[in-house]
């Protein structure tokens, strides 16, 4: 054999003796775990991994109620007291909106409703007696324009005025062209008498033709002048009978258009008055016939017939059975979980035992200072948020005003690989839970965690359904290669 041959063969050989070592230990080690005293192993018990629902709630207390549920009160009134008169419901009785559930006396009441009426129907008689003014006036102004109209007989007299100065300005135009000739004819007669042509008398008569000429000029001066006077007098006359007219008219004019503005006044007055009556009619029925606001059932009747009351009592409580609601107050690191539409359950207790399909309606924006904290931060309370849960179907049983526990889903997530919360190992993103290996022994298995619910928390990564995992043992913990064995139980 060459040396070649030699080395190969002693490789082989070394290395079937090193394998065959290697197999007998795991051999004999394995077949010692499956040898070993039973007492070292810890029994655990194994939880089988899952499809399901991961839910998470949020759990409070509150008050039932029906909707539109509340108490009707007496109202204001002239002395704040009224007399209950009559009671028209019972209890349970079944209303419409807008009924008479309750009837007042207000004796004070009726006395300013009279009063009003009084002062309505006088201020009705004062309208009519300023409309019969305005009619009247309307007449005068009427027959002033009329007498305006008829003032012609002013207009003669300055027309014949008129006449008379140009007559009379023609007349002593007609003198003046005569004089010249009159004065010419003295000239010649005076001539021809000098020559002795004619006697003496011709000239005289001439002279007395001027004379005669020059007097009827002066009297035709002082008629033209007469005349001008006449018309200026006629014209005046006129124009003072005008301006007296027109200040008639406008005199007329002016008390008729006072009369209308005393009948708008008093129209104004009048309509205030019906209003105000109107009012004081709308407040009586107001405060002496108490309604129901919405429809519904009557749950409670505070007060009897005969009863003086304030206002502000207590009267009657009505709701409508067709909704039922329950108001509830969450915690502020609770509310932002909180959102209109999501599933709600509400349990009752008690008589009235069961649990009823139900959603949230109204979550405030506001937190108020919880009851009995005194404000907030009193007893460290940093306050609550009024929240409305509606449920789905009037349930018919629960009884207004009872208390009843409220179950919010907030967050869910439907048939996922999810395990019992307890199960999960570590914190933030070292998570794992815990298996049992090939070897029987403990081992981490990392996992990745979606929704963590009330009692369950959803895996995203790191295990299938139907795999195993373990469950610790209440008295002891598991470290990692701890042998285990499954429960038998």
């Amino acid at each position: 054999m060459t040396q070649v041959a030699q080395r190969h063969y002693r490789t082989g050989i070394t290395w079937l003796i090193g394998s065959g070592i290697v197999i007998l230990s795991g051999v004999g080690a394995a077949f010692a775990f499956w040898l070993r005293p039973s007492s070292e192993a810890v029994t655990v018990k194994l939880v089988e991994v899952e499809r399901g629902d991961v839910v998470k709630t949020i759990q409070a207390g509150g008050q039932v109620k029906l909707g539109n549920q509340q108490i009707l009160t007496a109202p204001t009134t002239a002395n704040n007291t009224a007399i209950i008169d009559r009671i028209e419901v019972n209890i349970n009785s079944p209303i419409a909106a807008d009924q008479v559930l309750i009837r007042l006396r207000n004796p004070d009441g009726l006395a300013q409703i009279e009063a009003q009426r009084l002062r309505v129907d006088q201020e009705r008689l004062d309208f009519a007696s300023k409309q019969r003014s305005v009619q009247a006036q309307e007449l005068a102004l009427e027959k002033a324009r009329r007498h305006q109209r008829n003032l012609t007989t002013t207009a003669q007299d300055v027309d014949n005025a008129r006449i008379a100065l140009l007559n009379a300005q023609a007349d002593l135009e007609n003198q003046r062209q005569e004089l010249p000739d009159l004065e010419e004819k003295v000239r010649t007669t005076a001539a021809l008498v000098e020559q002795g042509y004619l006697a003496a008398d011709e000239l005289r008569q001439a002279e007395q033709g001027l004379r005669r000429g020059r007097s009827d000029l002066a009297s035709r001066q002082r008629t033209v002048a007469q005349a001008q006077s006449a018309l200026a007098h006629a014209e005046g006359q006129r124009q003072q009978i005008l301006a007296d007219g027109r200040d008639e008219v406008t005199s007329q004019a002016l008390a008729l258009a006072t009369s209308r503005q005393g009948v708008t006044t008093s129209l104004q007055t009048l309509q205030a008055a019906e209003v105000n009556l109107q009012r004081h009619l709308e407040s009586f029925a107001n405060s002496s016939l108490i309604r129901a606001t919405t429809a519904g059932r009557v749950l409670a009747i505070h007060v009897k017939e005969g009863d003086v009351v304030q206002q502000g009592k207590e009267l009657v409580t009505i709701g409508d059975p067709r909704r039922e609601e329950v108001e509830i107050q969450l915690t502020t690191l609770d509310a932002p979980l909180v959102k209109p539409f999501q599933k709600a359950t509400v349990e009752a207790i008690g008589i009235v035992a069961g649990e009823f399909p139900a959603r949230v309606e109204e979550v405030d924006r506001v937190a108020i200072a919880s009851s009995g904290s005194g404000g907030f931060g009193g007893g460290n309370d940093p306050g609550r948020v009024n929240t409305v849960i509606v449920l789905d179907r009037p349930s018919g049983t629960l009884v207004p005003g009872s208390q009843v526990s409220v179950t919010i889903e907030v967050e869910s997530r439907r048939n996922v690989v999810q395990v019992p919360s307890f199960l999960v190992q570590g914190e933030g993103e070292a998570t794992f839970v815990w298996m049992i290996n090939a070897l029987g022994e403990a081992e981490e298995r990392p996992v990745t965690l979606g929704v963590q619910g009330d009692n369950t928390t959803e895996i995203l990564t790191g295990l299938e359904p139907g795999e195993k995992i373990v469950q610790p043992p209440g008295d002891t913990g598991i470290t990692a290669g701890m042998v285990l064995e499954e429960s038998k139980e």
